[in-house]
């Protein structure tokens, strides 16, 4: 992309600094895949893997912050001091899977549960996991549909992220729960739709290991500042959608 080969100055929003890389070329890569679907009257179990062994991956790197220090950064002076990535190529291996299973506990109630995994690892000398890879991760749901609404509860659990390069944070695992809520208006020729969400229903306190904004080690205000910030706390979407 643009932003990875030219990039080169702050970006605010990421709270870093971004160094591209002008030599980049295209990712190419080779690929396997595997898939497998069962269904029965009552319940659906499906299953996917892949294994692809990319040449030319487009990876993150954080420079020392001291050794940054001779960047001539296109910022404001009064800004704190960030920290600095740059985006380089190199070759990788990327293999993981997603399940689901289904499975109608009444006629109306249907229970889930659905998982995947990913590993990313650098295939040149150095060998380090890649960086930006999400932790295991499984999510557990019972829906109820009847007539023109439905409800929905689901929790997802995600397992810590310690298998990260050296200039990464890990994160650890955590839950969240979410609710669901809808209901349908349908027309000759339309749709109405109105649908309540709220999401982290428990308030969970946790890191989104994807998460671009403050999340390297060493924070550079020193050990006051943090070092990740906390995702968001309860919160509500309401959302109307009218097809026609």
């Amino acid at each position: 992309t643009v932003l990875e080969r030219y990039a080169d100055g702050w970006h605010a929003g990421a709270t870093r600094v971004e160094l591209g890389d002008p030599s980049l070329t295209s990712e190419t890569g080779l690929g396997l895949d595997g898939f497998v679907k069962y269904t029965t009257d009552r319940w659906q179990f499906e299953a996917s893997g892949f294994y692809n062994k990319i040449s030319n991956y487009v990876a993150l790197l954080t420079l020392d912050n001291v050794e940054a220090v001779e960047i001539p950064y296109r910022v404001r002076a009064d800004r704190e001091f960030p920290n600095t990535v740059q985006f380089f190529g190199t070759d990788a291996i990327l293999m993981g899977f997603e399940a689901q299973f289904r499975a109608l506990i009444t006629s109306n109630l249907l229970g889930s549960i659905t998982a995947d995994y990913v590993r990313g690892t650098r295939d040149d000398e150095v060998g380090d996991p890649l960086p930006f890879i999400p932790p295991f991760r499984t999510t557990f749901g019972l829906s109820y549909e009847r007539s023109n609404w439905n409800v929905g509860a689901y929790y997802r659990l995600v397992a810590a992220q310690n298998r990260v390069p050296d200039d990464e944070l890990s994160t650890e695992g955590y839950g969240v729960a979410r609710l669901e809520a809808g209901y349908q208006i349908r027309g000759d020729n339309s749709v109405h739709s109105l649908n309540l969400r709220v999401d982290n229903l428990l308030n969970a306190n946790y890191y989104d290991h994807m998460s671009v904004v403050r999340r390297f080690k060493d924070p550079v205000l020193g050990p006051s500042a943090p070092s990740r910030f906390d995702m968001p706390g309860i919160n509500f979407n309401l959302m109307y959608r009218y097809s026609f």
